[in-house]
């Protein structure tokens, strides 16, 4: 399918194409190559003439340039490096410019998922992880803010577009375990129980999807406080102030549910950042 096609058609006929791309991009990524420029002009000029772009569309372009700059800084194999994860995070959010909030929060899903991998794999890095988990934190809130004031609440309640799980392999790869969806997903939501991850390969609303990543900002600053070098009872008040602020950010239905959600389990899936040792906290 050619530009001039692709930008005809409504994003529901987006589908047919994405998964053609997807599977020659795994297909090509598998047999060594490393220029993938084709598909990055494609789904550009698509950005560039769609105002409201499904949410697949912009994870596959993104994962395009993200996958380019880890390649080209020598990243091959344990996580993406600090300045690869900021431009993701610029990229994602200039994408987005111009969508509903709860659509602009969504589509970080990925940004999280890196930032996770920086903090297992990258522990040298903990000034810019924190800044980069700040801004994260930052830019919920502020959304949240402003979904109070969108018309239906920023259309939290529209639909993920069909192929939204079919694009967690292009993330996959460069990362221990292969290009399966199955464990695959329960990398990429690392923080939530597998029953939220059902929900979301199921298929979900933005909002629900919004939600996951809200909760998943608050466990990563939460991770945070563990590595201040601070007693335990310092540690506690930390942890119940900074929570009650971030929560104070986070006013919107679809974070608490997934906060009441997960606090239903019996712990918290977060030893891969704390160690087994603090998680009791």
């Amino acid at each position: 399918m050619n530009q001039s096609q692709l930008k005809q058609l409504p994003p529901s006929h987006y589908q047919p194409m994405l998964k053609e791309s997807i599977n020659r991009f795994l297909a090509e990524y598998r047999k060594g190559a490393t220029n993938f420029s084709d598909f990055t002009s494609i789904f550009s000029r698509t950005l560039l003439t769609t105002p409201d772009p499904p949410i697949p569309v912009v994870w596959f372009y993104t994962a395009l340039e993200f996958h380019k700059y880890r390649l080209g800084v020598g990243k091959e194999c344990s996580g993406a490096s600090v300045d690869t994860v900021k431009s993701l995070f610029q990229l994602l959010v200039s994408c987005c410019d111009g969508c509903v909030s709860m659509k602009r929060i969504g589509v970080l899903a990925p940004l999280v998922f890196q930032l996770w991998r920086l903090g297992v794999f990258e522990k040298e890095v903990k000034s810019e992880f924190e800044g980069l988990v700040e801004g994260v934190v930052s830019y919920c809130s502020i959304y949240c803010l402003k979904s109070q004031v969108e018309v239906q609440g920023g259309d939290g309640g529209v639909v993920l577009e069909e192929g939204f799980v079919d694009l967690l392999p292009v993330w996959m790869i460069g990362c221990e375990g292969g290009f399966g969806v199955g464990d695959g997903l329960k990398e990429f939501f690392p923080f939530v129980s597998d029953q939220i991850r059902k929900g979301i390969e199921m298929g979900c609303q933005v909002g629900y999807l919004a939600g996951v990543v809200m909760f998943e900002a608050l466990l990563l600053k939460m991770c945070l406080i563990f590595d201040a070098g601070i007693t335990r009872g310092e540690k506690e008040k930390k942890l119940q102030a900074s929570a009650a602020q971030i929560m104070t950010g986070f006013r919107n239905f679809y974070f608490l549910d997934t906060l009441f959600r997960m606090m239903l389990e019996p712990v918290l899936p977060v030893i891969s950042l704390l160690g087994s040792e603090n998680e009791v906290l």
